[in-house]
Protein backbone atom coordinates (compact mmCIF):
# COMPACT_ATOMS: atom_id res chain seq x y z
CA UNK A 1 0.00 0.00 0.00
CA UNK A 2 1.38 3.34 -0.82
CA UNK A 3 2.13 5.75 1.74
CA UNK A 4 1.25 9.27 1.66
CA UNK A 5 3.68 12.22 3.25
CA UNK A 6 1.55 15.30 4.50
CA UNK A 7 3.61 18.27 5.71
CA UNK A 8 2.61 21.65 7.31
CA UNK A 9 5.14 23.91 5.68
CA UNK A 10 4.44 26.69 7.89
CA UNK A 11 4.93 24.69 10.62
CA UNK A 12 8.01 23.41 9.43
CA UNK A 13 9.51 26.72 8.65
CA UNK A 14 8.15 28.21 12.32
CA UNK A 15 10.21 25.13 13.94
CA UNK A 16 13.22 26.46 13.00
CA UNK A 17 12.10 30.20 14.05
CA UNK A 18 12.27 31.44 10.59
CA UNK A 19 9.17 32.64 10.05
CA UNK A 20 8.74 36.14 8.79
CA UNK A 21 5.94 38.50 7.69
CA UNK A 22 7.85 39.09 4.61
CA UNK A 23 6.53 37.95 2.10
CA UNK A 24 9.84 37.83 0.08
CA UNK A 25 11.31 35.83 3.15
CA UNK A 26 8.63 33.80 3.70
CA UNK A 27 9.39 32.93 -0.27
CA UNK A 28 12.90 32.24 -0.34
CA UNK A 29 12.23 29.77 2.70
CA UNK A 30 9.29 27.46 0.50
CA UNK A 31 11.73 27.45 -1.82
CA UNK A 32 14.62 26.40 0.63
CA UNK A 33 11.95 23.95 2.24
CA UNK A 34 11.17 22.39 -1.15
CA UNK A 35 14.74 22.12 -2.21
CA UNK A 36 15.52 19.83 0.60
CA UNK A 37 12.17 17.42 0.24
CA UNK A 38 13.55 17.11 -3.29
CA UNK A 39 16.61 15.36 -2.24
CA UNK A 40 14.44 13.19 0.38
CA UNK A 41 11.70 12.45 -2.24
CA UNK A 42 13.99 11.09 -4.66
CA UNK A 43 14.39 8.12 -2.04
CA UNK A 44 10.71 7.38 -2.86
CA UNK A 45 9.87 6.16 0.67
CA UNK A 46 6.52 7.49 0.02
CA UNK A 47 4.21 7.60 -3.26
CA UNK A 48 3.42 11.19 -2.38
CA UNK A 49 4.86 14.48 -0.63
CA UNK A 50 1.90 17.07 0.37
CA UNK A 51 3.31 19.79 1.26
CA UNK A 52 0.55 22.31 2.39
CA UNK A 53 0.58 26.02 3.00
CA UNK A 54 -1.47 28.60 4.23
CA UNK A 55 -2.92 31.34 1.58
CA UNK A 56 -2.73 31.66 -1.74
CA UNK A 57 0.04 31.29 -4.10
CA UNK A 58 2.22 34.29 -5.48
CA UNK A 59 3.75 34.89 -8.71
CA UNK A 60 6.88 33.81 -7.90
CA UNK A 61 5.43 30.47 -6.28
CA UNK A 62 3.44 29.85 -9.55
CA UNK A 63 6.68 29.61 -11.29
CA UNK A 64 8.10 27.04 -8.99
CA UNK A 65 7.85 23.25 -10.15
CA UNK A 66 8.12 20.78 -7.87
CA UNK A 67 9.76 17.88 -8.16
CA UNK A 68 8.32 14.32 -8.78
CA UNK A 69 6.73 12.88 -5.69
CA UNK A 70 5.92 16.35 -4.01
CA UNK A 71 2.89 18.24 -4.05
CA UNK A 72 2.85 21.85 -3.02
CA UNK A 73 -0.71 23.20 -1.98
CA UNK A 74 -2.08 26.35 -0.56
CA UNK A 75 -5.18 26.46 1.62
CA UNK A 76 -6.43 28.83 -0.35
CA UNK A 77 -10.32 29.18 -0.18
CA UNK A 78 -10.20 26.29 1.99
CA UNK A 79 -9.44 28.71 5.33
CA UNK A 80 -6.34 27.65 6.84
CA UNK A 81 -3.70 24.55 5.83
CA UNK A 82 -4.60 22.94 8.95
CA UNK A 83 -8.12 22.50 7.39
CA UNK A 84 -6.54 21.10 4.01
CA UNK A 85 -4.31 18.98 6.46
CA UNK A 86 -6.91 17.49 8.11
CA UNK A 87 -8.87 17.04 4.76
CA UNK A 88 -6.44 15.14 3.20
CA UNK A 89 -5.56 12.77 6.60
CA UNK A 90 -9.36 11.52 6.07
CA UNK A 91 -8.85 10.98 2.57
CA UNK A 92 -5.95 8.74 3.37
CA UNK A 93 -6.63 7.56 6.99
CA UNK A 94 -4.13 4.92 7.52
CA UNK A 95 -2.02 5.26 4.98
CA UNK A 96 -1.19 9.02 5.64
CA UNK A 97 1.80 10.62 7.89
CA UNK A 98 1.27 13.44 9.17
CA UNK A 99 4.16 16.26 10.50
CA UNK A 100 2.74 19.15 12.12
CA UNK A 101 2.83 20.53 15.51
CA UNK A 102 -0.32 21.90 15.98
CA UNK A 103 -2.50 19.72 18.79
CA UNK A 104 -5.90 20.07 16.92
CA UNK A 105 -4.50 18.74 13.63
CA UNK A 106 -2.17 15.44 15.72
CA UNK A 107 -5.69 14.79 17.46
CA UNK A 108 -8.09 14.59 14.14
CA UNK A 109 -5.03 12.86 11.89
CA UNK A 110 -5.31 10.38 14.65
CA UNK A 111 -8.62 10.14 15.00
CA UNK A 112 -8.57 9.23 10.92
CA UNK A 113 -5.76 6.31 12.02
CA UNK A 114 -2.70 8.35 10.47
CA UNK A 115 0.37 8.30 12.11
CA UNK A 116 1.33 11.74 13.15
CA UNK A 117 4.86 13.31 13.67
CA UNK A 118 6.42 16.76 15.01
CA UNK A 119 7.59 18.91 12.86
CA UNK A 120 10.75 19.26 14.99
CA UNK A 121 11.46 15.50 15.04
CA UNK A 122 10.83 15.18 11.32
CA UNK A 123 13.15 18.32 10.63
CA UNK A 124 16.13 16.64 13.04
CA UNK A 125 15.49 13.53 10.82
CA UNK A 126 15.39 15.40 7.56
CA UNK A 127 18.80 17.03 8.49
CA UNK A 128 20.58 13.43 9.79
CA UNK A 129 19.38 11.81 6.57
CA UNK A 130 20.96 14.88 4.74
CA UNK A 131 24.25 15.06 6.75
CA UNK A 132 23.70 18.49 7.92
CA UNK A 133 23.85 17.76 11.56
CA UNK A 134 20.79 16.69 13.83
CA UNK A 135 22.57 13.05 14.17
CA UNK A 136 22.51 10.83 17.13
CA UNK A 137 21.47 13.01 20.97
CA UNK A 138 24.26 14.16 22.98
CA UNK A 139 25.76 11.70 26.03
CA UNK A 140 24.55 13.41 29.18
CA UNK A 141 28.33 13.27 30.27
CA UNK A 142 27.73 13.30 34.01
CA UNK A 143 29.28 9.95 34.98
CA UNK A 144 25.91 8.14 35.02
CA UNK A 145 25.26 5.16 32.52
CA UNK A 146 23.05 5.77 29.72
CA UNK A 147 20.39 4.31 30.01
CA UNK A 148 17.33 6.17 31.33
CA UNK A 149 15.57 4.32 34.69
CA UNK A 150 12.13 3.03 34.53
CA UNK A 151 9.18 6.04 34.67
CA UNK A 152 7.66 6.32 37.99
CA UNK A 153 4.40 5.40 38.71
CA UNK A 154 1.20 6.04 40.63
CA UNK A 155 -0.17 2.62 41.87
CA UNK A 156 0.52 -0.48 40.29
CA UNK A 157 0.98 -0.62 36.58
CA UNK A 158 0.61 -3.88 34.94
CA UNK A 159 3.21 -4.90 32.01
CA UNK A 160 6.37 -4.23 31.26
CA UNK A 161 7.76 -0.77 32.46
CA UNK A 162 10.61 -0.35 30.12
CA UNK A 163 8.23 -0.65 27.24
CA UNK A 164 7.47 2.46 25.13
CA UNK A 165 3.73 3.45 25.04
CA UNK A 166 2.06 2.49 21.83
CA UNK A 167 2.12 6.25 20.46
CA UNK A 168 6.02 6.28 21.39
CA UNK A 169 6.15 3.16 19.68
CA UNK A 170 4.33 4.28 16.64
CA UNK A 171 6.70 7.42 16.37
CA UNK A 172 9.61 5.59 16.21
CA UNK A 173 8.22 2.81 13.48
CA UNK A 174 7.33 6.09 11.80
CA UNK A 175 11.24 7.75 11.99
CA UNK A 176 12.25 4.63 11.27
CA UNK A 177 10.46 4.49 7.84
CA UNK A 178 11.88 8.10 7.30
Amino acid sequence: MARILILDGYNLIGARGRMRQDGEVLARERQGLLRELSVYAERGTFADIHLVFDGYPNDRDLLLTPPPGIRIVFSEAAGSADAVIISLAGRYRERAAVVSSDREVVQKARSFGSETLSSQVFLERLAARSGKGGGPRQERGDGEDDEDPPPSTFGKKKGNPRRLSKKERSQRRLLDKL
